[in-house]
């Protein structure tokens, strides 16, 4: 049980605590108020992929936004801690907000952010 526990800390520390931190940065600069959807483990692997999964929605919403970020786009600084790639952020924040800009209107939308050439 331990081995399990330490595995969906490390999960959580490279990959829930950067998306944590990027929809903070979001919610100051415009006031969108993202949550990871409830009932879903934010930031885990896709069993056979190098995909990372999120299921966001904003607070008071039923549409939900799923992004799958290829692993190649965290990194890690000298103290250990992950974040996006600057190019990478960038993408998210775009789609982030374009999903959310009134425009669309679907329940659903699915993104997918490949590796960087």
């Amino acid at each position: 049980m331990d081995a399990v526990k330490h595995y969906l800390e490390e999960q959580r520390r490279h990959y829930a605590i950067p998306m944590d931190a990027l929809l903070a940065e979001l919610k100051s600069a415009t006031g969108l108020e993202m949550k990871f959807h409830p009932g879903y483990t934010p930031g885990l692997r896709r069993a056979g992929s190098l995909h990372v999964g999120y299921k966001l929605h904003e607070r008071g919403s039923d549409r939900i936004l799923i992004l799958l970020i290829h692993e190649f786009e965290y990194i890690a600084n000298s103290s250990g801690n992950w974040s996006f790639r600057s190019d990478t952020a960038e993408e998210i924040r775009f789609e982030i907000l374009n999903f959310w800009n009134g425009e669309t209107t679907d329940p659903v939308g699915k993104k997918y952010i490949p590796a960087q050439q």
